[in-house]
């Protein structure tokens, strides 16, 4: 019974990324949401199997950069990670030294990409360039993922303010490409001006996160809660509203 939700859940994320598509072809919902119902027959397997296929299947997407497939073995290892239940055995020494070690490793990857990096606008990369660039992003994205991760389980409780944006991932992931699309200039622009665009994107996501979660939400449940207990009086008097009926009219 729960697969059938899970699944009817997961078409609903298929459609919400197709109509996602419309403003933002690079969409992954769509992605998600079938590899998703993929993943169904994998919540079975053994633990050490799926942290075999996950890894694999990480490198191997990430050497040969097919960015499709990258998100399958993604999922499966972090299925694997929940099993193994890492994040809640892992010390503070290990995730010092995580933090530690992938952060020196992210800052020899940035300066290799900045190095790389084409600084004439995007509108007017050559191909090649662009593909290269792109290449080698996507090989060494891993790198600051580990770091993203590292920082996340040592810094946890500095790190909270970030909540509201993991209890409303779809809103802010479609909110993030309407505002690119109303704040990304009509001319060109470099690397630097998008990197910038994408900063301001995600501050406005997290005021937008923690407002929307504080006012809006609690408000419309306290509504919520008002109408339900109003409908529940009304529906417990109900059979003495028809008793009282059939007496006037007796």
């Amino acid at each position: 019974m729960t697969s059938i939700r899970y699944a009817k859940r997961l078409s609903i994320l298929v459609l919400i990324g197709m109509m996602h598509m419309m403003i933002n072809p690079g969409d992954v919902l769509l992605l998600y949401g079938v590899y998703g119902i993929v993943l169904l027959p994998c919540m079975k397997l053994p633990k050490p199997l799926l942290l075999t296929i996950g890894i694999l299947g990480t490198v191997v997407a990430t050497v040969t950069t097919i960015k499709f497939l990258l998100p399958l073995p993604l999922m499966i290892l972090g299925l694997a990670v929940g099993k193994y239940r890492i994040f809640e055995r892992i010390s503070q020494t290990i995730a010092n030294r995580l933090v530690v070690v992938s952060g020196l490793f992210a800052v020899i990857a940035f300066i290799y990409l900045g190095n790389i990096a084409p600084s004439f606008p995007i509108q007017l990369y050559e191909p090649i360039a662009h593909a290269t660039f792109a290449d080698r992003t996507f090989m060494l994205w891993p790198i600051f993922t580990c770091l993203y991760i590292a920082l996340i389980v040592r810094f946890s409780s500095a790190l909270r303010f970030l909540i509201p944006i993991g209890k409303m991932p779809i809103t802010i992931y479609i909110g993030q490409s309407i505002l690119l699309l109303l704040l990304s200039p009509s001319d060109l622009i470099t690397l630097g001006q998008a990197f910038a665009t994408s900063a301001i994107i995600v501050f406005i996501c997290i005021i937008c996160s923690h407002v929307w979660l504080r006012f809006f939400c609690k408000w419309t449940s306290r509504m919520a809660d008002s109408h339900r207990n109003e409908y529940r009086g009304i529906a417990s008097n109900f059979p003495k509203m028809i008793h009282m009926d059939r007496e006037k009219q007796v």
